[in-house]
């Protein structure tokens, strides 16, 4: 976690619900968005991006996923390949 601390933005890969991992896709070394939202509060960054969404989500299932995330850090976006981050929007 000491990578980001910090840092202006994280962009973290968030594939799974905590609850997925547990199941039959324990093991495949991806995150869950809970795990990239506490890394994002734990290291004290400005603003997190989620990022690889599970192929088979629709982009409501995606927009879910960025609310809960929310209520753990508030400041979670979801980055896609049209993503624009304008640093100096995020401020100091």
């Amino acid at each position: 976690m000491g990578f980001a601390r910090g840092a202006t933005i994280l962009i973290h890969e968030a594939q799974y619900h905590p609850d997925e991992k547990s199941g039959e896709k324990a093991g495949w070394g991806h995150s869950s968005w809970e795990e990239a939202a506490r890394v994002a509060e734990r290291a004290g960054v400005k603003r997190l991006y989620l990022s690889h969404h599970d192929p088979v989500r629709t982009d409501a299932e995606v927009y879910k996923i960025v609310s809960l995330a929310r209520t753990v850090f508030q400041n979670t976006e979801i980055a896609t390949e049209t993503t624009v981050c304008d640093l100096a929007s995020i401020g100091e």
